[in-house]
């Protein structure tokens, strides 16, 4: 009895260790999830750069396709230029000319801003992104470590509870059946001791009968 009443004690002990440690991963893995708002937000995050990303490089194409136009409107400029000598040509013409290729050589460098802007913010998203895909595969796996973890913790504390379980069985009804060989012991006791009380008045009326015949002794 004694040994199984330790065992029970060892398996609370156990049961009490495994309980704390489910819990303290079940803790986790809510951190793990909610620290940065939860896997499903990161998630919608992530989607939410892809689509800016895409969104960027339309631009980006968009200024870059304006950009070329311009410049071969101004090479186109440059081939249609008067080919007089300056003095030969009108200063109006000459005007115009210098005048429209001032105006596309702005725009070019407009567009050139454009793009180099563009281009910056496009990397800053992509490091965001980066950094956030991270976080999230970084997230998945302590998750997943988590409930791996938390799957063999319970799977322990089920088979611990259910140790603790037969052993209480097992030891209330050891303890019945000593309780039962203790009540029958008590009564082979009480029996003796009668049987040894009745033998000593036997024993005294024997003497008494051999050494005083004539005095009635009663036990």
């Amino acid at each position: 009895l004694e040994a199984r009443e330790a065992k029970i004690l060892e398996l609370s002990r156990v049961n009490i260790s495994l309980q704390e440690a489910n819990a303290f991963l079940q803790s986790q893995l809510a951190q793990a999830t909610g620290s940065t708002g939860g896997l499903t937000d990161l998630d919608s995050l992530t989607d939410e750069f892809t689509k800016r990303l895409a969104l960027t490089e339309r631009r980006l194409q968009a200024v870059t396709k304006e950009r070329n136009q311009l410049r071969a409107q101004l090479a186109a400029e440059a081939h249609l230029s008067p080919a007089k000598p300056s003095s030969a040509v009108e200063p109006s013409s000459e005007n115009s000319f210098q005048t429209r290729c001032a105006r596309l050589e702005a725009l070019i460098e407009e567009k050139e801003t454009q793009i180099q802007e563009i281009l910056k913010e496009g990397e800053r998203m992509a490091q965001e992104q980066l950094k956030t895909n991270n976080i999230v595969k970084s997230l998945r796996a302590k998750e997943k470590t988590n409930e791996q973890k938390m799957q063999r913790t319970s799977s322990a504390l089920t088979k611990a509870q259910a140790e603790i379980e037969r052993l209480k069985i097992e030891l209330a009804t050891a303890q019945d059946a000593e309780s039962k060989s203790l009540g029958a012991l008590n009564q082979v006791n009480r029996q003796n001791q009668k049987l040894e009380k009745d033998l000593a008045c036997l024993n005294v009326s024997r003497q008494c009968t051999l050494y005083h015949p004539f005095l009635a002794v009663c036990c």
